[in-house]
């Protein structure tokens, strides 16, 4: 696993884009909202665990886990607390107290807790400080013979936790509950990576993994949700893993299908097809022609597109920490040109472009990041 995986850079990307929409302001109610944030976090777990490398030592391991886990979360907090400030005056009109002040302080520290004396700063980087325990978790438990039997036990009382607190909401803050409800997915990539399962794209069977976990996510993703209305409980946890296991087999699948549609090695199955397409469009078919000459055009887009998807891969964080400051500057600016409450709800259609603007728009950050600031993308300057 030396070599790039391009496949997990479509599925990181996907995915925080995903993140963006998630946090852009919609119908609660909304099928299409519910299934993004249900679903979309899965796919970080699952990529965490599937490239977990055990570094040789303690020492090797801890400062990989500073450098791209801990500093992080730490900067981009520290980044955006002037964001909270400029926020909290606009908000109450005059500054906050000491005591106010240093409550995104406190709830730093305690990895984005909520109470009365602390509150999330970055809330969206959550997800760091609950992959460095899984991290810390794994390298526990490899000391033992029985690590997998130990992790699969550790897996399922997550999932029995996770149940209870949604009846009992006894861990309510951002951290806990993630760890509880990810961990299955994090352990399930964890295995696949030392398995070394799914390095290389199959198309016809990653299009079968695409279509099938789509369409069966959605399904039991739309049963979870009315057991949730009607007051199932049981059934509404038994029906959300499933929910997640296919809504990932679904972004592996389109993830290693655009993988190999942009891969020369797959672009022959592209050719092969155009002939019976084309004997119906003559545009198409002298165009396919120009392309079939200078075989291909994918020698010109391909690097392009996996340049950028491979850029986005990499600046996840840069998404991740900064985007809900482009939010409440989308937000404000909508407000102001269209004169409409500042916490209107977007349509669907809406929140999947306002979110493609954003991520754009941060685009260059990442690029900046790369060359000027790499500890902003987990790299070690």
């Amino acid at each position: 696993m030396n070599t790039r995986i391009i496949w997990i850079d479509w599925a990181k990307a996907m995915a925080v884009w995903g993140v963006v929409i998630c946090h852009i302001p919609q119908q609660p109610e909304s099928f299409f909202i519910r299934y993004i944030q249900g679903m979309v976090i899965v796919v970080f777990f699952f990529i965490s665990g599937y490239l977990k490398k055990d570094r040789g030592s303690q020492r090797a391991n801890w400062q990989k886990y500073w450098q791209s886990l801990l500093l992080p979360y730490f900067i981009y907090n520290a980044l955006l607390y002037p964001y909270w400030w400029l926020k909290f005056y606009l908000s109450h009109g005059t500054a906050p107290t000491l005591l106010q002040a240093l409550k995104p302080v406190f709830g730093t520290l305690l990895l984005q807790h909520e109470n009365a004396w602390c509150e999330p700063l970055d809330g969206p980087l959550w997800y760091l400080p609950a992959i460095l325990i899984m991290h810390l978790t794994v390298d526990l438990c490899r000391r033992s013979r029985h690590q997998h039997t130990i992790l699969a036990t550790l897996c399922l009382l997550s999932v029995v936790l996770y149940a209870a607190n949604k009846y009992w909401y006894f861990a309510p803050n951002l951290t806990p509950m993630g760890l509880m409800r990810n961990l299955p997915y994090y352990y399930l990539g964890y295995l696949m990576g030392r398995r070394q399962r799914c390095l290389q794209p199959r198309p016809r069977l990653d299009a079968a993994c695409c279509i099938v976990g789509l369409l069966l996510s959605v399904l039991l993703f739309h049963i979870h949700l009315h057991s949730f209305y009607a007051g199932h409980h049981l059934l509404q946890i038994a029906l959300y893993y499933p929910a997640n296991i296919a809504f990932l087999t679904f972004v592996l699948g389109l993830s290693r299908l655009l993988d190999a549609s942009l891969n020369s090695k797959y672009s022959p199955l592209i050719l092969k097809y155009s002939p019976f397409i084309l004997k119906y469009s003559p545009l198409i078919l002298k165009k396919a022609a120009r392309f079939k000459q200078n075989e291909p055009c994918f020698k010109k887009i391909s690097p392009r597109v996996n340049a950028i998807v491979t850029n986005l891969s990499e600046g996840t964080l840069v998404v991740v920490g900064f985007h809900i400051v482009l939010v409440t500057a989308a937000n404000t600016l909508r407000s102001t040109l269209f004169d409409i409450p500042h916490t209107a709800a977007y349509t669907e259609l809406q929140a999947i472009l306002t979110a493609l603007v954003i991520v754009a728009l941060l685009y260059p950050v990442i690029r900046i990041a790369q060359h000027q600031f790499p500890l902003l993308i987990g790299r070690n300057g």
